[in-house]
């Protein structure tokens, strides 16, 4: 009995180091393994171009094609997990073509109606008049002793004792005038408001430069220091860590005005040492061209940003002020 239950444990405990085993091999992949990508754009004319990201010796890849459509593809070995065609140029002009706006307007060669609306349907167009409007319309078309005769038969046709109404009546409260304030209340006003905005300012101005006395305490405390200066060491290693390895191309670039040319020229002059020997730039006066060629390559591995984060992380002042900012 004893000695099966010794073979249990040791089949156990074979079993447990090969799981064990295979999890750190597995972790030893995800870490060291570096993904690798490259890429291949050209612009003559149309833009079109290649981008594709592997990993484990091209077991996993993914693969992007612009040509006239962009697709993209994911394969696991020999099998397809994943395609599908993420734009296409006839989807566009699909969607340009006009609608139903042509069947609306007359065909050529047709002439345009010159019907016109029967003399019955202009009440249905023309808004109904109000009787005083329709009074207002005839009075404006009366030359003056007429519109007098008027006046006269209306006055007559009003019974006695009773004036007539007035049409346009004018609220009192329109007709009352709003007196002005006295020159001494407006003095104290201004003064009032002159002495918020004075109040105001210089609480803004206290807060202001208390801001400032904080920000210039943080920036030279020497922790501080140590910190940004690990900071700025860490993201140059990051930064090495995901730029190409390969860079090679060709540009050819121009504006109608050789201004702007210069331009462009005198903003990537300073740097010529980083695409010295891998891109060739060649500027164009006086005629508007871009057209060039590029290929990249390159490749990234998880442990050394791993790494990145971990020197970042373990720094005591940064953990701090992590804490503080949250």
């Amino acid at each position: 009995m004893l000695h099966i239950l010794l073979l249990l444990l040791k089949i156990l405990g074979i079993l447990l180091l090969v799981v064990l085993g295979i999890l750190l091999l597995l972790m030893f992949f995800v870490l060291f393994m570096p993904v690798r990508y490259r890429g291949n754009v050209s612009l003559y004319g149309e833009p079109r171009g290649t981008a594709s990201v592997s990993w484990m010796f091209c077991i996993l890849r993914a693969r992007l094609v612009l040509d006239e459509s962009l697709k993209l593809s994911i394969k696991v070995l020999w099998f397809k997990l994943f395609e599908e065609t993420l734009w296409s140029k006839e989807e566009d002009k699909k969607e340009e073509l006009p609608g139903d706006e042509g069947s609306q307007k007359d065909l050529p060669g047709e002439e345009p109606s010159t019907e016109r609306m029967p003399e019955e349907d202009f009440g249905e167009v023309l808004p109904d008049f109000e009787e005083e409007e329709l009074e207002m319309v005839h009075m404006a078309e009366l030359s003056g002793g007429e519109i007098k005769e008027a006046q006269g038969l209306r006055e007559e046709s009003s019974p006695k004792g009773e004036p007539a109404p007035n049409r346009n009546p004018v609220p009192e409260e329109k007709t009352g005038r709003k007196e002005k304030p006295g020159l001494g209340v407006r003095l104290s006003r201004f003064c009032k408001k002159l002495k918020e905005i004075i109040l105001g300012g210089r609480s803004s101005l206290k807060k202001a430069r208390k801001k400032y006395e904080e920000f210039v305490a943080f920036a030279e405390d020497e922790e501080n220091q140590k910190t940004f200066r690990l900071l700025l060491r860490q993201i140059k290693k990051l930064f090495k860590c995901i730029i190409p390895r390969k860079v090679k191309g060709r540009i050819r670039f121009g504006f109608e005005d050789p201004y702007y040319t210069g331009k462009v020229l005198t903003v990537i002059s300073p740097f010529y040492s980083l695409y010295a020997g891998n891109l060739a730039v060649e500027p164009v006066f006086g005629e508007k061209a871009l057209e060039g060629e590029l290929k990249i390559k390159g490749r990234i591995r998880a442990a050394s940003i791993l790494l990145v984060g971990l020197r970042v992380f373990m720094n005591k002042n940064f953990r701090r002020l992590l804490k503080k900012w949250r």
